[in-house]
């Protein structure tokens, strides 16, 4: 699946767990910190995500019509992968503490799957500029 579908994914799971919140509330079953804390990284990583990847969709479109350049669009790329690593490692998985809340577990393999196949699209994409082969661009997304 494109990462642009993951996330599109994603912010859906992430409105549900919303949802699962609002439904404890009326049943009066407290949200745990861990939960709380989940659902925290969990949006703040899927922005940053989401921010990179329309970022790079913006700079590639630019190609069109002549405001993006190739080096535009390498450094966007680039930029991308290391800023959603930092996202994904430093803000999601640090404070996480590398646990997933019970009943949460589904979204946080989705997430995990998010950022994998989000590197994998900027590296692909990232290896045009290895060999200029247009494959790269088309396997990317």
């Amino acid at each position: 699946m494109p990462f642009l579908a993951v996330l599109r994914a994603n912010a859906m799971l992430l409105a549900f767990s919303g949802a699962l919140f609002a439904q404890n509330a009326k049943v009066q079953t407290p949200v745990t910190e861990a939960q709380r804390t989940f659902v925290g990284a969990s949006t703040s990583y899927l922005s940053t995500a989401n921010e990179q990847g329309t970022r790079v969709a913006t700079s590639m479109a630019g190609a069109s019509d002549g405001s993006s350049t190739l080096s535009d669009i390498k450094s966007a790329l680039s930029v991308a992968r290391r800023v959603e690593s930092v996202g994904y490692e430093d803000d999601y998985l640090k404070r996480i503490g590398g646990k997933v809340p019970t009943g949460f577990a589904a979204i946080g393999k989705n997430i995990d799957e998010t950022h994998r196949l989000f590197q994998a699209a900027m590296s692909e994409y990232l290896e045009y500029w290895n060999d200029k082969n247009p494959a790269h661009i088309a396997s990317g997304g």
